[in-house]
């Protein structure tokens, strides 16, 4: 990650620790659990289970929402 880029995510959802859950993931993308957990099965957002629950690191978002924004431009 170059300077730029630690200076967009440091301001990135502070409020949110680096380590999120599936429900901040769905509230950060604005999107539903189920379409959230979709992202998570097809692989777009890795995600690893602990226990019972997924936990997503809050950067898997930030990248993916990187990439989703360059294949539009």
């Amino acid at each position: 990650m170059d300077k730029q880029e630690s200076s967009m995510y440091s301001r990135f959802y502070p409020e949110y620790p680096d380590v999120i859950s599936v429900k901040q993931m769905g509230h950060i993308l604005g999107i539903s659990k189920v379409k959230a957990y979709e992202l998570i099965k097809t692989g777009l957002i890795p995600a690893k289970k602990i226990g019972r629950q997924h936990r997503i690191l809050k950067q898997a978002v930030f990248n993916y929402l990187e990439k989703t924004y360059e294949s539009v431009q």
